[in-house]
């Protein structure tokens, strides 16, 4: 079975998932109208793994806390109500949830299953790669202290992920060079205890690259980030998304 096939099957249920569960009602609403705006291929299971039928989202809320997958005339819908996992990507972050079937319905011309909206939605991406812009007017910072003729500085944080952060370098900051490592940095969060980390820069962009002048950014990965520092930057990084999903809605 390749890694693509592999990648739609549904997660089993574990307790490490609990973070990346979405529950609230319009944040739910906000994910499936992504889904349907971005024609996204969805896998509906219906009895195990080995029963399925491929689909997209055709309408959301259309029937008030209901969505319609299409079913075609060549899809071979189960033969009685029940619930079924859907899986499928957006964002190239996966989705999964389980709803239940309601019956049929004919909508715009197609033929399409009537569905119940979940009622919680997992968002399960990888956790080094899944990165989010931070929020302009409270933004994290990273405090890197001073090094022989180096002074301590504290430089905002511009986005943030389980395996690093990109810094937003002002004119007069620092000048880092790939490979370069800080060490003994603290990571401020809003809202959580400052997270010691080391950092090694990976990517810099030169002033002329920058989207305001004189602004320039520089990618870091986190150094042996400790278990429990990635498990607080990962709570962060969920709240982030879930008011993120909060306001599109």
């Amino acid at each position: 079975m390749g890694s693509a096939t592999r990648a739609r099957l549904p997660e089993p249920h574990q307790s490490g998932h609990e973070s990346f569960l979405v529950r609230g009602i319009p944040e739910i609403l906000a994910l499936m109208r992504g889904i349907r705006h971005a024609e996204s291929l969805v896998t509906a299971y219906a009895g195990g793994a080995g029963e399925f039928f491929a689909s997209t989202i055709l309408a959301v809320d259309a029937l008030p806390g209901e969505f319609l997958l299409e079913a075609g005339p060549g899809t071979v819908l189960p033969q009685e109500a029940q619930v079924l996992t859907v899986v499928t990507f957006l964002d190239n972050v996966k989705v999964q949830f389980e709803a239940a079937m309601l019956g049929t319905v004919g909508f715009e011309g197609h033929r399409a299953l009537r569905v119940r909206l979940p009622t919680r939605v997992l968002r399960l991406q990888r956790r080094e790669s899944f990165r989010v812009a931070t929020p302009v007017l409270r933004a994290p910072v990273c405090r890197i202290p001073a090094d022989g003729d180096r002074p301590a500085v504290e430089i905002r944080v511009a986005d943030v992920s389980c395996g690093g952060v990109a810094l937003a370098l002002a004119p007069g900051d620092l000048w880092l060079e790939p490979g370069d490592i800080l060490r003994g940095c603290l990571l401020e969060l809003p809202g959580m205890a400052p997270i010691a980390v080391s950092i090694e820069a990976r990517h810099a962009e030169r002033p002329e690259k920058a989207p305001v002048a004189g602004l320039r950014t520089c990618g870091c990965r986190f150094v042996d980030l400790p278990g429990p520092a990635e498990t607080q930057i990962q709570r962060y990084v969920s709240a982030v998304e879930r008011e993120r999903l909060r306001l599109r809605a």
